[in-house]
């Protein structure tokens, strides 16, 4: 049991709420709780305005994920701050304004530096309260502190009158609570969880935004690694433009047709371009440089056989190649696709894109 002053209160609360730094500039009205923070071992950063106070206080909060705690003195220091909190407000951010106040004896006739500052604060903090009682300087902070690092974090103001800091007070009296911080992971709901599932398999180029509560809740490895995923599922298709569909036997008769639709790779036996230059860039598809290796090809996939010329820069192992899981689809050049079953169903192609998955026969014959 000891005496100590509403100074004393306030660092000693601030301390066993893991606050070690305050950020300050020197005022009159304050000056009790700096000798608190001296005997509590929390280090004091004065700086040269109100302004900077409130904007590295904001910062501390964002970088240690825990309450940012500014001290100003009453009227114009309070008013210097408003920026700096209103950027918290913004930011999400959870600074603890502690502004220091007239005495509760002179509160309406004009004291020094009085101003009317719960009011003020009230618009751009998450709570703005004021001190009755030096024994209810720690249940207040506490609340305060509560409230700024509970759900969406924020800003939270508490003013306390300059006498109050003053007065001595036995600690039983003013018992500092404990366990009052409450942040619980909470789960959204399952339908919505199964209804953006739906909306992320359908889109086509899904995009990430994520916000500061990712950083708050120290979310970034599950966001990583759901942003890998969509990557992943996003390069497992193909978007298609105008597709159109025709039976295997009828290739001249379109059945169904579609402004945009989605391919899986995995399920694509192989895609025709019209035109070569399409295919490779010109100078690689015709061969305009030395030591181009032609390999006339003959594959097979279901119902189709597939002969043409496969180009590469040098000479390479084809078996190689054919078992390389970094290339799903095989490129062969001046193609020609005929089926198997009908011989009369023939395509010409520049270029044809065959799934190396897909293929059941491959020849090949080498020519210079």
């Amino acid at each position: 049991m000891s005496d100590l002053t509403g100074g004393h209160l306030v660092a000693r609360t601030l301390r066993e709420a893991g606050v070690r730094h305050v950020f300050t500039l020197c005022g009159g009205h304050i000056l009790p709780i700096y000798d608190g923070c001296v005997n509590e071992g929390l280090q004091v950063v004065d700086m040269r305005h109100e302004q900077a106070c409130a904007h590295a206080g904001d910062a501390y909060a964002r970088l240690t994920r825990n309450i940012g705690v500014v001290v100003v003195t009453a009227g114009p220091g309070v008013t210097d701050a408003v920026t700096g909190v209103a950027n918290a407000c913004s930011a999400r951010s959870p600074l603890l304004l502690i502004g220091g106040a007239a005495p509760l004896g002179l509160r309406g006739l004009g004291a020094l530096q009085e101003t009317e500052q719960v009011a003020l604060l009230r618009p751009i903090t998450k709570g703005s309260w004021t001190v009755a009682e030096t024994r209810q300087i720690p249940e207040v902070l506490t609340t305060a502190i509560r409230t700024a690092l509970t759900g969406r974090p924020g800003p939270v103001f508490v003013e306390i009158p300059v006498d109050l800091l003053m007065t001595m007070i036995e600690d039983r009296l003013a018992p500092i609570p404990t366990g009052y911080v409450h942040r619980p992971a909470t789960l959204a709901d399952p339908d919505d969880v199964v209804r953006l599932g739906h909306l992320i398999s359908r889109a086509e180029r899904p995009v990430a935004l994520a916000g500061s509560g990712v950083y708050w809740d120290d979310a970034a490895g599950p966001l990583r690694s759901l942003a890998e995923m969509l990557n992943d599922s996003t390069t497992n298709f193909l978007p298609l433009e105008d597709a159109y569909i025709s039976p295997i036997d009828r290739p001249g008769e379109i059945t169904a047709s579609y402004p945009t639709s989605v391919l899986s790779k995995a399920n694509l036996t192989m895609a025709l371009v019209a035109n070569q230059e399409d295919a490779l860039p010109r100078k690689q598809a015709y061969g305009s440089y030395m030591g181009v290796y032609l390999y006339n090809i003959f594959l097979t996939v279901p119902t189709f056989e597939v002969t043409g010329y496969l180009r590469l820069s040098a000479r390479v192992d084809l078996r190689r190649l054919m078992a390389m899981e970094t290339e799903g689809f095989l490129l062969i050049l001046d193609g020609r696709v005929r089926g198997s079953i009908r011989p009369d169903i023939v395509f010409n192609a520049g270029g044809i894109l065959v799934n190396k998955r897909h293929i059941g026969a491959f020849c090949v014959e080498e020519s210079k």
